[in-house]
């Protein structure tokens, strides 16, 4: 026991049960967004839905998206070797090109998508991702 302790087998093993589960939560919160997604496009009018459905709307579709690809990523990093700064901020840059499809969807949805608004939207995406990594 006290051997296992010395070199790290406990740590070991609650880094990994709590990795375990964080990626359970991912997969329930993707089915789930995933799921209320399809009751939204199958089932809701989106005539009298208002400001407060849209909002609900696009809330599911970005956990929807930053879920997947955080799967995404974490399988990636699971099967090749990544630096530890990339699998460090996973969770935060995920989040970040989910906003950016959310941007993109939310311009298109107001008719101000032009090549200069997406690229405005990039650029804060990448000013917000600096100013993240740096705290």
């Amino acid at each position: 026991m006290l051997l296992s302790l010395a070199y790290g087998g406990v740590c070991d093993t609650i880094v990994y049960m709590v990795s375990r589960i964080m990626f359970w939560i991912v997969c329930i919160v993707c089915a789930a967004s995933l799921g209320s997604l399809v009751f939204f496009l199958l089932f809701v009018n989106p005539d009298y839905i208002g400001i407060f459905g849209f909002a609900v709307f696009y809330a599911s579709l970005f956990a929807a998206l930053w879920s997947i690809f955080l799967l995404i990523g974490s399988g990636f990093i699971h099967r090749r070797r990544v630096r530890a700064s990339l699998r460090h901020s996973l969770v935060r840059r995920t989040g970040l090109c989910a906003a950016g499809v959310i941007g993109i969807f939310v311009f298109s949805h107001l008719d101000v998508l032009t090549w200069y608004a997406a690229l405005l939207l990039a650029c804060g995406l990448i000013i917000a991702d600096h100013r993240f990594a740096g705290r």
